[in-house]
């Protein structure tokens, strides 16, 4: 589906997620968090009764950051055996070549062209969808859709990409007969701890000239935004060395 039919589906969808500022966005990732996981548990659980999460692994499809957002489910997925892949939506030739995997478009706003246009090139049955807004064209397209909250982001994606990863992740738990895992009430938390850490890190590293009270004639509403750039070999990254 292109062109003129892809514009009436982004003309009949909702309202996309307010956008936020970046610092509010971060501000209130937390909290976005701690919802997420007191409501997303529930919404899988419901659809996996529904016989949805089931068959062979999933196709996940998305762009940019909601591309990026799928690879802990894949891991996930891969790791109690099952084959689950994560692609570009705009790196294959349409229609999408048909197979036994569902397709499942990522996307936060729901309105991305390539992805939408792979996702309607396979049949109905095979559709689904995890999107942040609540009415988009790619959810209204799925066959099966599943919602994460419609929360306010700011453009640098943030909340909506970490809802994301926490929804797909969840996905990811319950497919082919799986539980959702209950650690995840426990993310919320972790996210305080490290943005603790980071904030401790940051002020530490930022020159004397930059902190509150110093004289400077460059206006600073938040000094520690900014710090020099922090090695800590004690950071790993998912078994990666830290930055050089």
């Amino acid at each position: 589906m292109t062109g003129p039919q892809t514009s009436r589906m982004a003309e009949n969808a909702g309202p996309p997620p307010e956008h936020i500022t970046f610092a509010d966005a971060r501000a209130l990732q937390r909290t976005a968090i701690e919802k997420a996981v007191g409501t997303l548990p529930q919404r899988v659980r419901e659809q996996q009764a529904d016989g949805r999460f089931t068959g062979a692994g999933p196709v996940f499809l998305g762009i940019g950051a909601s591309l990026a957002a799928a690879c802990p489910a894949v891991w996930t997925l891969r790791s109690r055996g099952i084959h689950a892949w994560r692609l570009s939506a705009g790196d294959f030739p349409l229609p999408f070549p048909l197979s036994t995997h569902p397709l499942v478009a990522v996307s936060q706003g729901g309105r991305s062209a390539e992805t939408l246009a792979a996702l309607t090139s396979v049949p109905v049955g095979q559709r689904y969808a995890v999107v942040n807004a609540d009415r988009s064209p790619i959810g209204d397209a799925a066959a099966h859709r599943l919602a994460l909250g419609h929360f306010a982001d700011s453009y640098a994606s943030t909340i909506g990409f970490t809802v994301t990863v926490t929804g797909l992740g969840m996905l990811a738990d319950a497919w082919d007969g799986g539980q959702v895992d209950s650690r995840w009430r426990e993310l919320p938390r972790l996210l305080g701890d490290v943005e603790r850490a980071a904030a401790d890190l940051a002020t530490a590293a930022a020159p004397s000239w930059l902190m509150p009270g110093a004289s400077t004639t460059w206006p600073v509403a938040r000094p520690w935004v900014q710090p020099r750039p922090v090695r800590c070999s004690a950071v790993r990254w998912h078994g990666f060395p830290p930055p050089r």
